[in-house]
């Protein structure tokens, strides 16, 4: 059965459909990585074909830093400063309807702390998958965003995807990596676990996802991007950000 991410809102349910197609090897790609019309920006997602509003036109890969378990959320004690695991340099984002931040990586990175995009690994294999680009897609600098991000747990998506699939283009971070500070203890907790899960494992432990949806008509070769709505975290915003 589908979990609360479905409940009282039937309007998901065209959008998981979606991102489950995009699992499978006959689905044609509605989208690809290119060189960007941006100034600067290296590669950028374009359309392959006109896309209707709230077509998903990609997942976005990389490793789900959760949130804190709900018991601890909710206590009644000092706030938590939530973790994300990244380094200074890096952007996650953040998932808002399940919680955490979604850290992107390329197919194959030795950052990586599971190895879950390392080819010749156990869960290798989802590198080849066309349609997991969404860390393709550039920002928005003037109110141009075509895409907005939706997010889901994949055990919602898997049963509308069937058999003969790739796997899913994300992992759960590894176990040890720093994941809150408790302001009570004083101290940093990491996750649980040895990292060495299998992907049905960490879909059971609610393992997220992330795809982009365009938010208007789309045409065939047009550039599409989204609002990054970038959180300073205590510094500057980098030179290329504008607000949308």
């Amino acid at each position: 059965m589908l979990s609360y991410l479905l409940s009282g809102s039937p309007s998901r349910l065209p959008l998981l459909t979606g991102a489950a197609s995009l699992l499978l090897p006959s689905t044609t790609p509605p989208s690809a990585a290119r060189a960007s019309s941006l100034p600067g920006a290296g590669l950028g997602l374009f359309s392959l074909r006109p896309l209707p509003p709230s077509t998903v036109a990609a997942l976005f890969p990389g490793i789900h830093h959760p949130p804190p378990p709900l018991p601890l959320l909710g206590q009644d004690l000092p706030p938590r400063a939530l973790l994300s695991g990244l380094g200074r340099s890096a952007y996650g984002a953040n998932c808002n309807a399940i919680g955490g931040t979604i850290e992107p990586l390329p197919a194959v990175d030795p950052r990586h702390p599971c190895g879950a995009h390392v080819p010749g690994r156990a869960r290798g294999g989802w590198e080849a998958n066309p349609s997991a680009i969404g860390h393709r897609a550039n920002h928005a600098p003037g109110g141009e965003a075509s895409l907005e991000p939706f997010w889901f747990l994949w055990r919602d998506v898997l049963p509308l995807a069937g058999g003969g699939r790739w796997h899913v283009p994300n992992c759960l971070s590894a176990g040890g990596v720093a994941w809150y500070f408790d302001e009570e203890a004083g101290e940093i907790v990491g996750r649980p676990g040895n990292g060495g899960w299998t992907e049905a494992d960490e879909v059971r432990m609610g393992l997220g996802g992330m795809g982009l949806r365009t938010t208007r008509e789309v045409a065939e070769g047009e550039e599409m991007l989204f609002d990054y709505r970038l959180n300073r975290r205590g510094g500057e915003f980098p030179g290329w950000y504008r607000s949308s």
